[in-house]
C-alpha cells in the first residue's frame, strides 16, 4: 500500500504537468502593428515608442524591410524586457510640410539560437509602423 501511495505522489505531479502543455501554449508568438503621433522636429535618437511582444519560446529579431521615407526611423529589439524600441534616426526628415505620415514595414522573426551561434527561424510576422506627425508653428 505504502508503494502505491508513494508511486502516485510521484505520478500525479508528472501527469498534471503533461496535460496543462498544449500546442498552443508552446508555440505562443504574439506581435502588433504599432501607431502614433508625435510632434516634429524631434531629437537624433529620441525613443518613440515600444512595441511589446509575446513569445514563450524562442527569442526574436527585428528587420526594417522598407520604409516611405528611407532613414527615417531605427528598431533595436530588447529580448529580455520583451519589447523592440523605435527611435528617430534621421530627424531632418520628421518635417510635417515635406512627411506628415512615415510607415515602415518590419519583418519579426522568432529564432531558436544555437551553440554554434546558427539560428533557426521558427516563425516569422510582418508588421507595420505607423507615425502621423503634429504640424507645429514656424
Amino acid at each position: 500500500m505504502k508503494s502505491t501511495f508513494r508511486i502516485l505522489l510521484i505520478c500525479l505531479p508528472i501527469l498534471g504537468l503533461n496535460s496543462s502543455c498544449s500546442k498552443d501554449d508552446s508555440d505562443l508568438f504574439v506581435v502588433n502593428d504599432f501607431a502614433v503621433t508625435m510632434d516634429e522636429n524631434p531629437s537624433q535618437d529620441q525613443l518613440i515608442g515600444t512595441i511589446p511582444y509575446q513569445i514563450n519560446r524562442g527569442s526574436t529579431t527585428f528587420f526594417i524591410t522598407s520604409q516611405n521615407v528611407s532613414n527615417a526611423i531605427s528598431i533595436i529589439n530588447s529580448s529580455y524586457q520583451y519589447q523592440a524600441s523605435v527611435y528617430v534616426h534621421d530627424p531632418v526628415l520628421f518635417d510635417f510640410e515635406t512627411n506628415p505620415l512615415i510607415e515602415a514595414s518590419v519583418r519579426v522573426n522568432r529564432v531558436q539560437s544555437h551553440l554554434d551561434l546558427s539560428e533557426d527561424v521558427l516563425d516569422t510576422k510582418t508588421i507595420i509602423i505607423t507615425i502621423n506627425l503634429n504640424d507645429l508653428p514656424d
